[in-house]
């Protein structure tokens, strides 16, 4: 392959990868957010105990990743890592395409509820996503700083996990998501289960 060749490809190669970039950045909002603080509870024997948290999850002081993505779906996870082999995953929300035709819009709110417990509310300064066992609240504090709370039960161990968070993003993409998904989104219409 000769220099200008090289070149050529090079350029090429820049241009879809900014390309996809652009593309991947309006339907996807990432932020890092730092546990302020973290504890369980739980009730044995009519004790209450107090704990820093749930073994192999997170502990105060670590990094998690809020992530929201959409495609033809929307998925939100909370994690220890964006791209590790040894991630772990806290908290999974997934609408299927199928679903999204639950979603309800107006010029700057993203709502879908899936059914009775499970629901999810995105504006451009509160996210909430709910799910029988885990919630995160989320609420803008300035631009693309966020604070929060997550929340995790297990029952069946009278257990309970509530973590602070401190959210941030490189770049404030939430209302360019909203945006993103109710222009992606438009005819899927707003019925209800």
């Amino acid at each position: 392959m000769n220099r200008i060749t090289k070149v050529k490809v090079f350029f090429l190669y820049l241009l879809v990868f900014n390309t996809t970039s652009v593309a991947v950045a309006t339907t996807e909002v990432l932020m890092t957010c730092k546990v302020k603080t973290n504890a369980a509870f739980s009730v044995e024997d009519g004790i209450g105990k107090e704990y820093s948290g749930i073994k192999n999850t997170f502990k105060q002081g670590d990094d998690i990743y809020f992530r929201i993505t959409f495609t033809n779906s929307l998925l939100v996870t909370l994690s220890n890592s964006v791209t590790s082999k040894e991630k772990k995953t806290f908290l999974w929300s997934y609408i299927s395409s199928d679903d999204m035709k639950y979603l309800k819009v107006d010029e700057n709110r993203l709502g879908v509820t899936y059914d009775e417990k499970n629901f999810t509310v995105i504006t451009s300064s509160f996210i909430n996503i709910e799910s029988p066992l885990e919630q995160i609240f989320l609420k803008r504090y300035y631009r693309g700083d966020w604070n929060g709370i997550y929340t995790y039960t297990v029952p069946i161990d009278l257990l309970v996990n509530i973590a602070t968070l401190d959210c941030k993003q490189n770049q404030d993409k939430v209302d360019d998501f909203i945006k993103e998904v109710i222009v992606k989104t438009k005819g899927f219409g707003t019925k209800k289960r």
